[in-house]
Formats: structure tokens, sequence, C-alpha cells
């Protein structure tokens, strides 16, 4: 699959530095994704011991300012299964790399936690691992002998590592496991016949329009990741499910879209010629011709000028007096 080069600007990278916490966000911010997802993959007794009915995102005032850049931290309560109504929470955590300082974010985040509660109610700590890379991280503080054990802080995560799960043998219905794949997958989907066999194995999704959501989702992933033309996603979906190729080509303009804005916006607020250049060339990096036609005249009306408006584009200035940019 063919790739085009990005340039490594601070505006790309401030829309898309953290496209793989963005994206567990999405899905686990979603109640019915996260229940199919924790309910099966949880330690047994952990699992039965959650009523997975009454779970519940929590208020985001739990997260204290200084941890809003994990994207990824979600903290979730729910009821027991014990008949007294006892409350706890599921402190979920993303990592797309191993993570050294795992144990000491969970614990800075829990701290917040208690510190806006009178009771302190018994927290659960997730990490849910999707990188290449083994996972050859610490799941607990060091244990003290067994005398000082009541006395010493210490906790253990659970660890969700997609890398040791073979997800043809679990009971998921077909829409976690488009996610699960996904996550798996998209470190080598750009390569030719990956992304291929991805969709190939999702394929009854496309057919089902109250999936449209999640696909959409899916596939801005696989853009932000990777330097992959819509117009080839196209092809691969159309050659698989004929009827639903525009999808990508959809998805890519709405991302398109929020990069012209994003772009444009800072732009303005630094009132400095480089900014708004790189975010018209962010705006674009995914547009055909058309696409580009039409981010022209927006960027023409907003006050850019020609010759940024052809530098970015890659558009001559014949072309675009030809839709009266001039």
């Amino acid at each position: 699959m063919s790739r085009t080069h990005r340039s490594p600007t601070r505006l790309v990278r401030v829309e898309s530095q953290h496209p793989h916490a963005n994206f567990a966000a999405s899905i686990f911010g979603n109640l019915r994704y996260a229940r199919g997802i924790l309910k099966p993959f949880l330690p047994s007794e952990v699992s039965k011991s959650i009523n997975w009915k009454t779970l519940k995102l929590t208020d985001s005032s739990f997260v204290d300012e200084k941890l809003k850049d994990f994207h990824s931290d979600l903290l979730f309560t729910a009821k027991t299964t014990s008949g007294d109504s006892m409350e706890l929470y599921i402190l979920f955590e993303h990592k797309s790399h191993p993570d050294y300082g795992v144990l000491l974010q969970l614990l800075a985040y829990q701290k917040e936690v208690y510190a806006k509660q009178k009771t302190y109610t018994p927290i659960i700590p997730v990490v849910f691992y999707h990188g290449k890379e083994k996972w050859n991280v610490r799941t607990e503080f060091a244990a003290p002998p067994a005398a000082l054990a009541k006395y010493a802080l210490n906790f253990a995560y659970i660890l969700i590592d997609l890398r040791k799960i073979n997800l043809e043998k679990v009971k998921i219905s077909l829409t976690i496991q488009a996610i699960l794949h996904i996550f798996n997958d998209i470190w080598d989907v750009d390569r030719q016949g990956a992304l291929r066999h991805y969709i190939e194995r999702i394929a009854e999704l496309f057919s089902d329009e109250n999936s449209d959501r999640l696909l959409r989702l899916i596939l801005m992933y696989i853009f932000r990741v990777h330097d992959v033309e819509p117009a080839e996603v196209k092809k691969v979906i159309e050659s698989v499910t004929p009827k639903k190729g525009d999808i990508a080509m959809t998805t890519a303009e709405r991302l398109e879209k929020r990069g012209m804005e994003f772009g444009l916006s800072q732009g303005r607020q630094e009132g400095r010629q480089e900014g708004r250049q790189e975010g018209i060339r962010f705006g674009i990096e995914k547009g055909q011709y058309q696409a580009k036609l039409e981010s022209a005249k927006n960027f023409y009306k907003s006050g850019v000028s020609v010759d940024i408006i052809s530098s970015a584009t890659g558009l001559s200035k014949a072309e675009l007096k030809k839709i009266g940019v001039k």
C-alpha cells in the first residue's frame, strides 16, 4: 500500500500525537464496548464480583488537571454482586508501549480519587496493553516481608495484554472482535494485504448500519496512524463489500475538515504565517484533487494568501485562478 510523506510539523503532532490513546478513550468511553471488553478479559473471580449492568463512567471531575494529558485514563463505577450494594471503582488505563512509570501513575490517580471521597471505595486498576514489545513491567510494588505487609503500601493492577490472548478462542461479539483486532493489527495494517485481511475479518459489520460510527472510528484511527491513501482503502473495502467503499472517503473528508479548522484556528491565534501554512498542509494531507479545490476556496475566503495556498495544496496559480482564487 503506497504512502505519502508526512512532515513532522508541530501542528500535526498537536492533533494526532496520541492516536492510540484517543481511539482507546473513544472505545472505552462507550459503556457497551467497555463492558464487552472488560467483562470477558478480567480475571474470572473479579468479573463475577461485578454487577455489569450497573457499570457507569464517572464524572470527569474525578480527573485531576495534571492528569488530563493522559487521554485514556477512565474511571468506572459499579455495584458488586455480593448483595450488599457495595460500590467499587474500575480505574482503566490504556498503554500502547511499555511504561515503567505505570505504577506511580496509577497511584497518583488513586490519590486524586480518594481525595474527593469521604469514604474509601475500593479501586481496581486495569491496564489495557496492545503494543508490539513485550510488557515486562512490574504489576505491583516490591512485596515486603509477611510481618510488614499489613503496614506497607502495595497494590497490583490487572494487566490485559492483547499480545498474549488468542481472540479466536474467546467468545465475544463481532463488534468487540473488530475493536480488539484493530488494536492488535494497527501496527502493520498499512502493509500490502494486511488491511484486506482485517476488512475481510469484519466484513459483516459493513452490512449493519448501526456499525457505521464504529467503522468510522476505526478508519480514522488507521488514517491517523498511517499515511495511507483513502482511495486505496476505498478499493479494498469495495473488493470485500462493494457498496460501502465511500465510508473511507467520507471519513477522510471529516478528518481533513477537522485538520483545516484546527490549522486555521492555530494560525489566527498565533498570528504567524507559518502556523497557517502548517495548518493548511495538515488539512489537505489526505484530500483528493476536488477536496484540494474546496480547501483552496475556504482558505481564500479566510484571507490566506494565494502564494501560501498554492504552496500548501500543490495547486498551480492557474488552477487556483479558474476557481476564483487569484
